[in-house]
């Protein structure tokens, strides 16, 4: 089987490309020939593992950081070269990534290839608060109309693109039924859900559990529109602020880059604390090594695939129910704990009852090393072969 995997950017960047590299990987390991097209090369730190059986193809352009184009001449050239090149290498299914509709839609009509598209992040995403007053006013007095706007820009997404693709896979069943209950004429046969597995193949050992230290935890983009890191410095600094002696044990560290790393630098300076660090991008699994609790504020997520990678190593995730697919995860008090969305005062109280309660805390834990199993590489990849059989043999 010949698979190709479209993205803009490879191999570092996010959780996309980080998924696009183990699929690659695996179904390489299993066999299959594959090839990953990009149109940018991300110099950033260390690069991980990939497996050198991968044919990777790059295509030179300024299309990398764009959703869509308005050049039909770009268009059309782009879209020539990956037909070009899904012919030449005689490739059975592509899986698109990331790339816009525009560069898609010619695929199906000039070469013979299958095509998936791959919804990567939330569906029915909310609108961001509108700046200027008068667009706060509508917004205000009008909430079931922007609500209405939200369900029928996030149909029209996806049945824009359903003509040029054999399938639509969301990253979650709650996904899904929300596209179904939401679509006058839902195609139900062409949309599926596939979550993304865990990354990390290995849970964590005994003696490491044993050598962890009172660390809490964010991993990801700084980034505040999507991830909402304000939010982690304010539970932060209630947590300084706590009266209880255990809490002043703990340090919060923060794993990653982007473009308001220097405003959460700042806050905290501001809010003058303590016991927190700023590492950048880095390899996160050593500090999942180490951490005993990590937190996630997002207001938008596709899945959230650094809850999988907590849990996997012994992390027990605090998280905003702010998104459907995090329930895919997080079963409350099980294996984790959710917090109604932009309630701080509820995280930081979440967060000091695991401080201050061991046997709290190893429960979840060990529920999260159960728990995550549903994601392993071999179980999801037993979903993507019977897609894969049904659509090559259809």
């Amino acid at each position: 089987m010949n698979i190709l995997f479209m993205l803009r950017l490879w191999p570092v960047f996010g959780g996309g490309e980080t998924m696009t590299r183990l699929w690659a990987n695996e179904f390489a390991k299993r066999g299959a020939s594959v090839h990953v097209v990009y149109f940018k090369h991300t110099e950033y730190g260390t690069h991980p593992f990939i497996d050198n059986r991968i044919k990777e193809h790059f295509i030179e352009g300024d299309l990398c950081d764009e959703f869509t184009s308005n050049d039909a001449d770009d268009i059309a050239n782009v879209s020539q070269k990956l037909c070009q090149l899904i012919n030449s290498e005689s490739i059975d299914v592509v899986i698109n990534q990331w790339l816009p509709k525009s560069f898609v839609r010619n695929i199906k009509r000039d070469t013979d290839a299958k095509v998936i598209w791959c919804f990567r992040t939330m569906f029915a995403q909310p609108f961001e608060k509108p700046r200027t007053f008068k667009r706060w006013l509508k917004y205000t007095l009008f909430p079931l109309h922007y609500k209405n706007r939200i369900k029928q820009n996030a149909v029209r997404q996806v049945e824009d693109v359903l003509p040029f693709v054999d399938k639509y896979i969301f990253l979650s069943e709650a996904y899904r039924q929300q596209y179904i209950s939401w679509s006058k004429h839902p195609q139900e046969e062409k949309v599926l859900a596939i979550p993304n597995p865990v990354s990390i193949e290995k849970a964590i050992c005994k003696d490491e559990i044993i050598a962890k230290e009172n660390i809490v935890l964010v991993v990801g983009r700084m980034q505040e529109y999507c991830k909402q890191y304000s939010s982690v410095i304010k539970v932060w600094h209630e947590i300084e602020k706590s009266s209880l002696l255990e809490s002043k044990k703990w340090r919060l560290i923060m794993v990653g880059d982007g473009e308001d790393l220097l405003l959460y630098k700042q806050m905290a300076k501001d809010l003058k604390l303590q016991r927190v660090s700023f590492e950048g991008f880095q390899n996160p699994l050593p500090y999942y090594k180490t951490a005993k609790i990590f937190l996630m504020t997002s207001r938008i997520e596709g899945f959230g695939n650094v809850l999988l990678e907590a849990q996997q190593m012994g992390v027990v995730p605090i998280a905003l129910d702010s998104y459907p697919a995090v329930r895919d995860i997080i079963s409350h008090g099980y294996n984790g704990i959710l917090v109604p969305k932009n309630n701080i005062k509820g995280m930081s109280s979440a967060v000091l009852s695991l401080m201050t309660d061991d046997d709290y805390l190893c429960k979840l834990r060990e529920n999260c090393f159960i728990a995550v199993q549903k994601y392993s590489m071999d179980n999801i990849m037993r979903r993507w072969n019977a897609l894969l059989s049904d659509l090559l043999k259809n």
